[in-house]
């Protein structure tokens, strides 16, 4: 956790430091509004501070205090508050009360000190407050548009809790983890051991700007050979989510959230009986990204050769493609790192199904522990036939028919042959759906 001070100061300027380094400045301050973090902000990410007199009458608590913490890489809005220069926190509408009802921001307070300004508060708002120090402050029926801008300053947290262990320790699982590639591949490590440990998928995303060859040189010296790792590329180009313009300058865009979004609503889309639809790949037409003013990156141009070797790297690229109802950007594969091509674990809903079925047999099994043998077995055997055949209906399809098991599964819950006392062996045979992903075309013109 990382603690900040806010500072307006008697010049009119805006300062924003850590609370434990001593002040730049000299001047004493107007007010200190404290606060502390949970999450660590890194070099690009920036604040603007904006004050805005909202009555005819100058003093402190007529002031109205806007900040924006956004991404100078790509200017998108990150975190936002709005609120009255007012210390009483059961006032709904004050800085303070904002923030803390945010709840990524704790030990929030502020403090006004009114008697640093000897002259009176309508002397700082006439001077101080109209110089050209004063970049933050916006007059009484003005538009209110003027910010200063401040780095947000970085600094290592004085204790990081370790990644695996809080996700495996949540009462509330996580369905699907998102890394984006940076500098820290402990972080990876760690998601890769979480995503394992509880059977979900993880979503690896490479940077918007790399080049192809770069693409796939990071992806092959990402992977693990693991279904349940993918990788996805998005060569695209769009403005801020949070532009204003429908003209503008255009970045670079990652696109996870996008699909991470649609991942936690593919779970929660369950019937009856509790099955998600899983069996649906989150890929292809279906699934558009339609970002304002989205193209393809211009400086990137791929041909079939390129797709190729982004398959083999199993990469799954977001891509501009042409549909008789218009143009969609689309992420146009849906593979996982397994390198085994002959296997369905290859295919990312394959994976998922796999993953879902196995953790749920488990879970069933596990429901039914410290049960007298007979009664586990019998028990177990059944719910976990009733949950297997409620994966084979009609809308929820997650297993089709095996020549090979003679059915949808196999299943077999017995004592085990060395421990028949007190140890049983699960094992259960399935074949999970597809993706349809390829095709070959045959037509013959008749007589």
């Amino acid at each position: 956790m990382l603690s900040y001070i806010l500072t307006l100061l008697t010049s009119g300027a805006m300062d924003l430091r850590l609370a434990d380094t001593e002040p730049s400045y000299s001047e004493d301050p107007v007010f200190e509004l404290a606060f502390s973090s949970d999450n660590y902000f890194d070099s690009a990410v920036m604040m603007a501070v904006g004050l805005t007199q909202t009555a005819p009458i100058k003093a402190l608590d007529e002031l109205s205090l806007s900040v924006l913490f956004y991404d100078d890489t790509n200017n998108d809005g990150i975190y936002f508050f709005k609120g009255m220069l007012s210390a009483d926190e059961n006032e709904v509408n004050s800085i303070v009360a904002v923030m803390d009802a945010h709840g990524d921001f704790s030990d929030i307070e502020l403090n006004l000190f009114e008697n640093n300004l000897p002259a009176g508060p309508s002397d700082f708002f006439d001077e101080a407050l109209a110089s050209d120090s004063a970049e933050s402050y916006n007059p009484y029926a003005t538009l209110g548009k003027k910010r200063q801008l401040l780095t947000v300053p970085t600094g290592q947290p004085s204790s990081v809790p370790d990644i695996y262990q809080t996700l495996i320790r949540q009462d509330d699982q996580a369905t699907v983890l998102y890394y984006q590639v940076g500098d820290n591949l402990q972080d990876y490590t760690a998601l890769v051991r979480a995503a394992k440990k509880m059977r979900v998928r993880l979503i690896v995303e490479l940077p918007p700007t790399l080049t192809i060859d770069q693409a796939v040189a990071m992806a092959e010296d990402l992977t693990l050979d693991e279904h349940f790792v993918t990788f996805i590329w998005a060569p695209i180009i769009a403005r801020p989510f949070d532009a204003k313009k429908l003209k503008g300058k255009k970045v670079a865009r990652w696109c996870g959230g996008t699909l991470l979004g649609r991942y936690v609503l593919r779970q929660g889309n369950k019937d009856r009986n509790g099955i998600p639809a899983i069996h649906r790949p989150i890929a292809g037409h279906d699934y558009p990204f339609s970002y304002l003013g989205i193209q393809q990156n211009p400086e990137i141009f791929l041909d079939d050769p390129d797709f190729k070797r982004l398959a083999n790297a199993k990469i799954n690229m977001v891509k501009r493609e042409r549909y008789p109802n218009g143009i969609r950007f689309i992420l146009d594969d849906s593979l996982t790192t397994y390198n085994d091509n002959q296997s369905l674990l290859k295919l990312c809903n394959a994976s998922d199904i796999s993953m879902f079925i196995d953790s749920r047999l488990i879970d069933i099994c596990k429901r039914h522990l410290q049960k007298h043998m007979t009664g586990f077995i019998e028990d177990a055997t059944t719910e976990c036939t009733e949950f297997l055949d409620n994966c084979t209906s009609k809308d929820r399809p997650l297993l089709v028919m095996s020549d090979e098991l003679g059915g949808y599964y196999d299943l077999s819950i017995v004592p085990s042959t060395d421990r028949p006392h007190d140890t049983f062996e699960l094992e259960c045979g399935y074949h999970t759906q597809g993706t349809a992903r390829a095709g070959r075309l045959k037509t013959r013109i008749s007589a």
